[in-house]
């Protein structure tokens, strides 16, 4: 689905040179995404010369000038700025909850952490070597 908008800006007729603008915006739909792109219409005419023959040529090009950039809607509402929901993206994840998601990683880490800690602690006073009565620091001690 392409939807093209035309715009024509002339000059006032009583200028000396008349300007003619010509501009197209073009806006594609694809998959979820929408692409803007900003045409300008140029005309130019040339003179060429074959056989000793002057003539007036006019040729038309289209030149991209603006900005090219890609929309992907996050929702669509029934008003302008609230209303019933039309279209809504499922694949949008919101940067605040990708911050969120974040700081819960961190704070799992943390939970992690200290209970590896704890059981570690466990572990030394469940495993620690009985004191030697026969070790050097006993039996040589003033």
């Amino acid at each position: 689905m392409v939807n093209d908008f035309t715009h024509t800006v002339h000059a006032m007729a009583n200028t000396r040179c008349v300007l003619s603008l010509s501009y197209l915006l073009a806006c594609m739909h694809a998959h979820v995404c929408v692409g803007v792109r900003n045409y300008q219409i140029i005309d130019k005419s040339e003179v060429t010369t074959s056989t000793g023959s002057t003539k007036k040529v006019s040729e038309s090009q289209l030149v991209e000038i603006g900005p090219r950039f890609v929309l992907i809607p996050i929702r669509i509402f029934n008003g302008s700025l609230g209303g019933a929901t039309l279209y809504q993206n499922p694949a949008f994840v919101s940067p605040n909850e990708e911050r969120s998601l974040l700081k819960r990683g961190k704070g799992d880490r943390y939970v992690s952490r200290t209970t590896h800690n704890m059981m570690r602690e466990k572990f030394v006073e469940e495993n620690r070597v009985p004191r030697d009565v026969l070790s050097n620091k006993s039996v040589f001690s003033d």
